[in-house]
């Protein structure tokens, strides 16, 4: 164990050297978001709701989908695809550790470097009263952001596997993440779609790891509502570690580690 927590310790030293690269993406993120808000600003300027959202609603969805987004996605698709283009893929099979948890506590240094922004977003909420605290329901989005965390890693390690069959993996890899962030709700709430539509997105895995959270935060789902979709969340990440399994077998058995 101690040798994956040097790893987790190793990356989170890097981010912490490196600071000005993630202020840069964190400021990108916000941005991005401010230009979210405006835009929606501008769709809600008669007032009234849209699909059961008003402006104050919209704007928090969007906030915590933008956090969670922060948490969650931190490339290791692109990062297992150019291990394997690079044939560097070949250090870590020759490493006397599971190469699944080598990325994991890899990625998970990452992701408590970013909790050092967001938990302090979260922090300055509270002490300004912008956001209410009630204990049962911060341990609920806690899990459920956690499960979060979790199923985009699967998810995305999952997709970087299609660099044992690609050439360049990159594009593809970029296309499959922003559509996955459309189907989770990252671009709008299901709620805006067909009705037809929000059912199956609601079954599918991207809506547990944004829409699922934002929305729970809101209060726009009961706790009963939350369980089942913990038990969901917990469900397709148990899928994604055996099909994750299978395609890592059949990947690394033509793997050849020639590089550029």
């Amino acid at each position: 164990m101690r040798k994956y927590l040097t790893l987790v310790k190793i990356t989170f030293q890097e981010d912490l050297f490196y600071r000005t690269n993630f202020f840069f993406y964190f400021f990108r993120e916000f941005l991005w978001f401010f230009v979210e808000i405006i835009l929606w600003r501008v769709a809600f300027r008669g007032g009234g709701t849209i699909a059961g959202y008003n402006y104050s609603q919209i704007f928090r969805y969007f906030l915590i989908v933008r956090l969670v987004r922060i948490l969650s996605v931190t490339g290791v698709d692109v990062y297992l695809g150019e291990l394997i283009r690079s044939g560097d893929l070949s250090k870590y099979l020759l490493r006397p550790i599971s190469f699944l948890w080598a990325i994991f506590f890899h990625q998970l240094g990452r992701r408590l470097y970013r909790f050092l922004y967001v938990g302090g977003l979260f922090l300055v909420f509270i002490l300004f009263g912008l956001m209410k605290i009630d204990l049962v329901k911060m341990l609920f989005f806690s899990l459920i952001v956690i499960n979060a965390m979790l199923l985009t890693f699967l998810y995305r390690f999952f997709l970087g596997h299609l660099a044992f069959w690609l050439i360049n993996a990159t594009s593809v890899l970029w296309f499959l993440g922003k559509t996955g962030n459309f189907l989770a709700g990252g671009w709008l709430p299901l709620a805006f779609f067909p009705s037809w539509a929000e059912r199956l997105l609601r079954s599918l895995p991207f809506y547990l790891t944004l829409g699922f959270p934002a929305e729970f935060f809101q209060g726009k789902l009961s706790f009963s509502s939350a369980l089942a979709g913990i038990s969901q969340q917990w469900l397709w990440i148990l899928g994604l570690l055996f099909l994750t399994n299978i395609l890592w077998h059949r990947g690394i058995k033509g793997y050849e580690a020639v590089g550029n």
